[in-house]
């Protein structure tokens, strides 16, 4: 795609969403607020940062917090460590991606995880059915980028050890 096909596709997608509905390639069905979830229904966040911003400056994630999975029944979340935050921070955050995203890993697996409020989801036959007094949400841990490589692939061993499996 040339820049003149990139501008001219681009322009063509900000018309449609300004006009609405008359370009719309699919209804979405209307789902009224008071329709309950099927029960059984197992709900996963395949990317969410939980509590993760309790430890900065940056707004807290109130929609990814553990009361929040544990409210809306989630039977699990994927606890995705920002693997570029060291880079993104400009200066202000200290370390390396590495240590950072170590950091935030072990901040899980110390936190939460160690004290029972999670369990640590390593396979799928893991993930729990439901949420209950027996069951408490799992937590996928995740690595957003591949930044806290820093080249070495061996590091990926190394945090499939720590859990990180996705």
């Amino acid at each position: 795609m040339n820049r003149r096909d990139f501008l001219r596709f681009s322009g063509s997608i900000g018309f449609s969403v300004a006009l609405g509905d008359l370009f719309s390639c699919a209804q979405v069905p209307k789902v009224s607020d008071d329709r309950a979830l099927p029960k059984g229904l197992p709900i996963i966040d395949a990317h969410a940062h939980p509590d993760r911003y309790v430890r900065t400056s940056s707004p807290v994630d109130t929609t990814s917090t553990i009361k929040a999975i544990t409210a809306l029944g989630m039977v699990a979340s994927s606890f995705a460590a920002v693997g570029d935050s060291v880079f993104l921070s400009r200066g202000r955050m200290p370390g390396t991606e590495y240590q950072s995203t170590k950091t935030q890993l072990e901040g899980w697996i110390k936190g939460p995880i160690k004290s029972g409020k999670l369990k640590l989801i390593l396979k799928a036959s893991d993930i729990p059915t439901a949420i209950d007094a027996e069951n408490r949400p799992g937590a996928i841990l995740a690595i957003e980028g591949g930044d806290p490589l820093e080249g070495n692939p061996d590091r990926v061993n190394e945090f499939y050890r720590y859990g990180v499996t996705h």
